[in-house]
C-alpha cells in the first residue's frame, strides 16, 4: 500500500459562500483518506504475492478507488498544483495491475508463489531498517541536521526495498526479482522513496555513509547496487493539468 508518511495539501476556493462550503467539504483531507478504505483487504493481505485470481476479484473495487481519486484531484485542484508527493494513490500501478493484457502484471505474477514465501524475511527487512538506521545514528554515523526527518525516511524505506529486492533474487531467482523491480518502478511508494533521498545529498549516504558501512553479500551486489542506483536517479516533481 501507498506510504502513510506522504503528506496531503488543501486547493484554495474561490466563489460565493455556499459553493464554498460545500467545496471546502469535498476537498476536506478526511474525504482524500477516506478513498484508501475501498482498497481490497485480500490485496492487502496478499502483500507481494499477487494472483491472476486475487486480481481479477480485487481490480473493480482498485478501479473504483482509483478514479475517486483521479475525480478528488479534478475537483480540488488547479492547474499548477503539486500532484505527487502530495497526492499519492498509485495510479499508474492500478492501471496495470488491473490490465489483463499487462506484459508486466503477467511477468510478476507468476512468481506469486515464491513471494508468498517470504513473507518472514520482508517483515524482517523492515525490523532491519529500523534497527541499522538507529544503531548508525548511535554510533556517531552522519546525520543531515538540516533534512533529518528526510534522511531517516530515506534510509529506513530504501533499506526495506533494498532488501526486499534481494532476498527475491537470492531465494526466487534473476527473472522473479527483475519483474518485481520492473512493477515496483511504478508505485508511488517507491516514487516517494526518491522525494525523500533527492531532499538531501543521498550520494553521500552512498559513498561514505549509511549504505557504505553496510556488509552486503557479494552473491546479491548486483541487484544491491541496481536498485540503489534507481533510487537515486533526481525526483520529478509533478503538477496537475487538466
Amino acid at each position: 500500500m501507498i506510504f502513510a508518511f506522504l503528506v496531503l495539501a488543501f486547493a484554495l476556493v474561490e466563489g460565493n459562500e455556499e459553493t464554498t462550503t460545500s467545496r471546502y467539504e469535498r476537498c476536506d483531507v478526511s474525504v482524500w483518506l477516506g478513498y484508501f478504505e475501498i482498497y481490497p483487504k485480500e490485496l492487502l493481505e496478499a502483500h507481494y504475492a499477487l494472483t491472476d485470481e486475487l486480481l481479477d476479484n480485487g481490480c473493480p473495487d482498485l478501479q473504483r478507488m482509483k478514479k475517486n481519486f483521479e475525480d478528488y484531484l479534478e475537483d480540488c485542484l488547479k492547474p499548477g498544483d503539486a500532484v505527487f508527493p502530495f497526492y499519492a494513490y498509485d495510479g499508474k500501478y492500478i492501471e496495470e495491475l488491473c490490465n489483463k493484457n499487462s506484459v508486466i502484471r503477467a511477468n510478476y505474477v507468476r512468481h506469486a508463489e515464491c513471494y508468498r514465501g517470504l513473507e518472514n524475511a520482508f517483515k524482517r527487512c523492515e525490523e532491519n531498517a529500523t534497527g541499522q538506521y538507529e544503531r548508525y545514528r548511535e554510533s556517531g554515523g552522519h546525520i543531515d541536521s538540516t533534512y533529518s526527518d528526510y534522511q531517516r525516511m530515506c534510509i529506513r524505506s530504501a533499506f526495506s526495498y533494498v532488501c526486499d529486492a534481494t532476498e527475491i533474487a537470492a531465494t526466487c531467482g534473476e527473472q522473479a526479482y527483475r519483474d518485481f523491480f520492473e512493477l515496483g518502478k511504478l508505485r508511488d511508494s517507491t516514487k516517494g522513496i526518491r522525494y525523500f533521498c533527492s531532499a538531501y545529498d543521498f550520494e553521500r549516504e552512498l559513498n561514505t555513509g549509511f549504505f557504505a558501512q553496510l556488509q552486503i553479500n557479494e552473491n546479491q551486489r548486483q541487484e544491491y547496487n541496481e536498485v540503489l542506483d534507481y533510487l537515486k536517479t533526481p525526483f520529478v516533481w509533478e503538477f496537475f493539468k487538466q
